[in-house]
């Protein structure tokens, strides 16, 4: 995952691309990889490379260990970074394995190539086979130089746009099914963690970290993709009994929907008054934090405006069907296909070629 920072909140940070290299219950392995600027002139200065070691403890959750974590940069002069990687790069088990392999290719061509391997990396099954064409590659010069020429070709985008909408279409049914059965709530929890492509967009970073809170883990903290602020997202289970009773000449909630607000707002809560320490330890702004909760179904008419209100009376907490969720991401299926259907347009008529947006498509 990939954060950036403002010069005005962070003058001395660029950015932050982090990855999960293991993790076990008590112990986690990250490396982070951080752009570091000038505070005076606002230039970028180097690169930085962490290794970090988080273990949890009882009294304070997850913290850094010092003594097992290591940091090297590029500086001028050192650039440790480059010699970590050619040092990697030039072992043998490396090339053996199939694991790597390096395409000499232009910055756009890589760009593209880099959307063809994630659209086809979405299962163990297109894993292997991608291994296997890899491998094939690393023993085959002409089998590269044709990888390159279809990273920068038109038919790279309609591949793309292709395959993305195989693999996400089959993601939403899988999702439908699961909703269907009605599974307990870390079932969904998994699911929406590897796919939230389904929230439409709304957040473009998933934190690694769910005990930013003391003694307590939160289902889906993630942060708004229009602001940068977190939220956090309460996942219960999609049973088909009605969200609300009738009430007098009204409608009210039922008892589950109740708990899941009040467990969310406990939570909303809890992040106020241990706002200063995840400030400082997780460098998150949670001054407007939010809440969302997915329960249940949509109903008939009469509980969707029961819905609408509950919403309008709600502060900072939204509670959203199951079926609107999938309603989004059928929607973001629909432009996929429309996206499909442009390329190859522009692949039979290319004097009506216009720039391509596979970019702006979640995946």
């Amino acid at each position: 995952m990939s954060r950036q920072f403002e010069p005005d909140a962070q003058p001395n940070l660029e950015d932050v691309k982090t990855v999960l290299l293991s993790e076990s219950k008590r112990t986690w392995k990250l490396a982070k990889y951080w752009g570091i600027r000038n505070s005076n002139t606002g230039q970028h200065s180097h690169y930085t490379l962490t290794l970090e070691t988080l273990s949890r403890t009882k009294t304070f959750g997850w913290e850094s260990k010092v003594d097992k974590s290591i940091t090297i940069d590029d500086k001028p002069g050192n650039d440790s970074i480059n010699k970590l990687f050619s040092f990697l790069a030039s072992q043998s088990q490396i090339d053996t394995d199939g694991r790597y392999v390096v395409v000499n290719i232009t910055n756009v061509a890589g760009d593209q190539m880099q959307h063809i391997l994630k659209a086809v990396s979405g299962s163990q099954e297109n894993q292997d086979l991608i291994s296997q064409i890899l491998e094939w590659i690393t023993r085959d010069s002409e089998a590269k130089a044709g990888l390159s020429r279809l990273a920068t070709s038109r038919q790279a985008g309609s591949l793309v746009a292709a395959i993305n909408y195989a693999r996400l279409s089959q993601a939403l049914d899988e999702f439908k099914e699961m909703v269907e059965q009605n599974l307990e709530e870390p079932k969904y929890q998994k699911f929406l963690m590897e796919n939230h492509w389904m929230f439409g967009g709304e957040y473009n970073e998933l934190l690694i970290n769910r005990n930013i809170i003391k003694n307590g883990q939160l289902d889906f903290p993630a942060l708004r993709t229009a602001d940068g602020y977190l939220e956090i997202i309460e996942i219960k289970r999609p049973f088909k009994k009605k969200l609300f009773r009738p009430y007098r000449k009204t409608y009210s909630e039922i008892a589950d929907v109740v708990d899941a607000i009040c467990q969310t707002d406990d939570y909303l809560a809890r992040i106020d008054k241990e706002a200063f320490q995840i400030e400082s330890e997780d460098e998150l702004d949670v001054e407007k934090v939010r809440g969302k909760v997915i329960i249940g179904r949509d109903g008939d008419d009469i509980q969707k405006k029961a819905l609408r209100r509950l919403n309008a009376r709600t502060n900072r907490i939204e509670v959203m069907t199951y079926d609107q969720l999938i309603l989004i991401a059928q929607k973001i299926l629909n432009l996929l296909r429309n996206e499909e259907d442009r390329v190859s347009n522009v692949k039979e008529n290319p004097d009506n070629e216009q720039s391509s947006s596979v970019d702006d498509i979640p995946c």
